[in-house]
């Protein structure tokens, strides 16, 4: 079984936005950024992923709306559980949950959730990926729940992006100029 955890691309400002946090959108570079993800993903997945998955939030939905218009996954869900709160048993209920036959699934999440699940799935919770907005972690399940890493990308480096084992989270990402 192949997952991918895949962050949202760039939200509008907390700063500029008054209402709930759910309701975020994209920024118009957001915009931008996702569409150019999802094309990537397309060259290393063609339209072979079985479940496409995503948080409710609103810049999650449009994120994945771009992966699922390029990719074509045979499934698309919008679910809760990958909200804020996100966690190892939240990720192991839900996987039990879909039928044995999926085996690649894209799950759309949040920092810093999706760091800390790959952290205890690949058994290593000092070594978390460093997502920006919007990039990919793939993991190997080799004896559920647990796996390995086998492919990361983020869409500024176009290929791996490092991995940061202290205080993963300083950086921040700005906007990129269109």
């Amino acid at each position: 079984m192949i997952i991918g955890f895949i962050r949202h691309s760039k939200a509008v400002e907390k700063e500029f936005w008054e209402k709930d946090n759910s309701l975020r959108p994209l920024s118009k570079t957001g915009n931008f950024r996702a569409r150019r993800f999802a094309q990537q993903l397309l060259k290393f997945y063609k339209h072979d992923i079985d479940f496409l998955i995503t948080s409710d939030y609103v810049k999650n939905v449009q994120t994945a709306e771009f992966i699922k218009k390029e990719i074509k996954p045979r499934h698309y869900m919008i679910n809760e559980i990958l909200n804020p709160g996100f966690d190892f048993i939240k990720f192991q209920n839900l996987i039990k949950s879909l039928p044995e036959s999926a085996e690649k699934i894209f799950l759309v999440g949040h920092n810093p959730d999706l760091p800390l699940v790959i952290s205890e799935i690949i058994s290593d919770k000092k070594r978390m990926p460093y997502f920006k907005k919007p990039s990919i972690v793939e993991i190997e399940i080799v004896e559920f729940p647990y796996g390995k890493i086998s492919l990361t990308y983020n869409l500024d480096d176009g290929e791996e992006f490092p991995f940061k084992r202290h205080e993963p989270y300083l950086e921040e990402v700005g906007e990129i100029p269109l």
